[in-house]
């Protein structure tokens, strides 16, 4: 397993690191380190509502020159993380790239960043469900009255089944991702990897504003 699937499954932002190396790799610093021949170490200050156990990290880095040049392979880059025992350091974490761990994530993630009473309520769910559908439907141009009629056929209909009702949400997206030529999984990676990167209280904010418009429950938070 690649290093940079390691840390999407551990919850680390990958494509983030990607921008710090790639910014560093290009810079001066990347040749003055290699010189000295010892890596660069320093402590980066991190200060957000959402990690109030910790000031911030301490990053030691270094380039890997290619010896010779363009032949160092991916083997060599993993093995010489493999080396530094991260996979060993990331091993107790659940992977998001199975879902149903990202679901257990997602709702830990809810419970924490709006409060149980919040975000474990069968309703609030569903209107949050409902409101990603309507803003997809919104985003490739459904109408609204298309959506008022969908909504007065389904409600004349019997009542059906939960399990299978969710079953069918899934499939119903897996075909339109299709359509239109993008990955629902790789998407819904991506998006958790986002929210999971913000600080919770922009998400409280929104949730906050919501419940003032009448479409939501208030935060529950300390």
């Amino acid at each position: 397993m690649s290093i940079k699937q390691l840390m999407i499954n551990s919850n680390i932002n990958a494509f983030a690191a990607d921008l710090l190396f790639e910014s560093f790799l290009k810079s001066p610093i990347a040749d003055a380190v290699f010189e000295r021949a010892e890596p660069l170490n320093f402590a980066y200050p991190i200060n957000r509502s959402d990690t109030p156990k910790w000031a911030g990290a301490q990053v030691t880095i270094m380039p890997i020159k290619r010896n010779p040049p363009d032949t160092t392979s991916l083997a060599d880059i993993t093995r010489i993380a493999e080396d530094t025992k991260f996979e060993e350091c990331l091993s107790e974490k659940e992977p998001l790239t199975h879902r149903d761990s990202r679901q257990r994530v997602i709702l830990d993630w809810a419970n924490s960043t709006f409060g149980t009473a919040t975000a474990s309520n069968t309703e609030e769910r569903i209107r949050r469900l409902i409101e990603e559908a309507l803003e997809l439907a919104q985003a490739v141009g459904l109408e609204k009255r298309a959506v008022q009629s969908l909504t007065d056929y389904v409600y004349s209909r019997p009542v059906g089944n939960v399990k299978q009702e969710i079953g069918q949400v899934g499939v119903a997206l897996l075909g339109l991702a299709e359509y239109l030529d993008m990955s629902a999984e790789q998407e819904e990676l991506n998006e958790t990897l986002r929210i999971l990167a913000k600080d919770p209280a922009h998400f409280q904010a929104r949730q906050d504003a919501k419940a003032d418009a009448g479409i939501g429950l208030k935060s529950t938070t300390d």
